[in-house]
């Protein structure tokens, strides 16, 4: 007589896990890769708070319009009409350049005009197509790049 084994029965279910979903595919952002370098972080108005406040309060508004477009209309609408215009991280000033976390000097980096001469410097996710990864802010026009005309 010998030890009777348990008979087991496994059932195996597939987990999907569906990542960005949503019926419209609107701009989310993260600022996980965003610059410790206070000239171009958040830091760069702590000793003059109530510019600061204001050029926050800019900000936040132009992320809430962002927001609330798709990466097609931010790509369809024209830098001066609330859109973007794209340079590569080889084109930036040294400083700022070397400023930026994880990103390779011919990555393509989407600028937006917050303010009339303010920039915000964002790139699109690589897993999550849906983000933008928030990687600097030039608060003083002409420290990131020459604007020209």
């Amino acid at each position: 007589m010998g030890i009777k084994k348990p008979k087991i029965n496994i059932k195996i279910t597939e987990i999907k896990e569906n990542v960005c979903e949503a019926n419209r595919q609107t701009i989310v952002f993260s600022f996980e890769y965003l610059t410790e370098v206070e000239d171009f972080n958040f830091h760069y108005y702590d000793k003059d708070s109530r510019e600061g406040i204001k050029v926050f309060n800019e900000l936040a508004h132009k992320l809430s319009l962002l927001s609330q477009k798709t990466w097609e209309e931010l790509n369809n609408a024209g830098k001066r009409n609330g859109g973007e215009e794209k340079m590569t991280v080889g084109e930036f000033k040294t400083r700022f350049a070397n400023s930026l976390k994880h990103v390779t000097k011919d990555e393509t980096v989407y600028i937006v005009r917050f303010n009339k001469d303010k920039r915000l410097f964002f790139r699109r996710g690589r897993h999550c197509k849906r983000v933008a990864q928030i990687l600097a802010c030039e608060f003083k026009l002409g420290m990131a790049y020459d604007h020209g005309s």
